[in-house]
C-alpha cells in the first residue's frame, strides 16, 4: 500500500490536494476529540449520503462502477467540507501533517469484525473505515486494488494505531509525508 501511495503522491502533485490536506487538517483539528472519537470525526453537515464501506455500496467488491461511486462520496465529503471552510482560506502550513499521520485503507481488504471499532474507540466503523471527517481521497493502485487516504488528528493517532494493531487484516496502514513535501 506504501507504494501505492508514493504513486499517487508523485501523479497528484498539485494545488487540489493540498488544499485539500489543509482543509481537512483545520477541519478535524476544531473538531476532533479524544472524549468522542467516534462522533467527533463523523460531522452531520459533511456527512456523505451514502455508505462508503457498507452493504448498501455492494461490499467486497473490484466492481469498477462501486469504486467510481466510493470517489464520488469522498470528493462530495471533500466539497462539502471545503464549502463550509471557503470563507476562512485555510493554506497549507510549514508541517503540512501538523502533527498528525497519513493513514492508508483498503476498504475491500476488511473482514467486517468490528474489532478495529472497538480498539479505536470508534475511530474506525465496523468496516474499519476512518470517520469521513479525516478523508482526503479515494485512487486505484494501479493493481486493481483502491484505497482510501485519510488524515489522522495527532491527539487521535494513538487510538487509531490502536485498531491497525488488533486488525486480523492488512488493510490499514501509515504513510509517510516526505513526498509531500518533495
Amino acid at each position: 500500500m506504501r507504494k501505492a501511495f508514493e504513486i499517487w503522491a508523485a501523479t497528484r502533485r498539485n494545488r487540489r490536494r493540498v488544499r485539500r490536506l489543509a482543509e481537512t487538517v483545520v477541519w478535524c483539528s476544531e473538531r476532533a476529540t479524544l472524549a468522542d472519537p467516534q462522533h467527533s470525526v463523523r460531522t452531520e453537515v459533511i456527512r456523505p449520503d451514502f455508505d462508503i464501506a457498507g452493504p448498501e455500496a455492494g461490499f467486497p467488491s473490484r466492481d469498477q462502477d462501486l469504486q467510481v461511486r466510493r470517489a464520488r462520496i469522498v470528493n462530495e465529503v471533500a466539497r462539502r467540507r471545503s464549502r463550509v471552510l471557503a470563507a476562512r482560506s485555510p493554506s497549507a502550513a510549514p508541517d503540512p501533517l501538523q502533527g498528525g499521520r497519513l493513514l492508508l485503507t483498503s476498504l475491500d481488504a476488511s473482514d467486517w469484525s468490528a474489532l478495529p471499532a472497538e480498539a479505536s474507540q470508534g475511530f474506525f466503523d465496523e468496516h474499519d473505515c476512518p470517520g469521513w471527517d479525516t478523508w482526503l481521497d479515494y485512487f486505484a493502485d494501479g493493481n486493481g486494488h483502491f484505497l482510501l487516504l485519510s488524515w489522522v488528528p495527532p491527539h487521535l493517532v494513538d487510538l487509531a494505531e490502536a485498531g491497525i494493531r488488533i486488525c486480523a487484516m492488512d488493510n490499514l496502514t501509515w504513510v509517510g509525508c516526505e513526498i509531500l513535501s518533495a
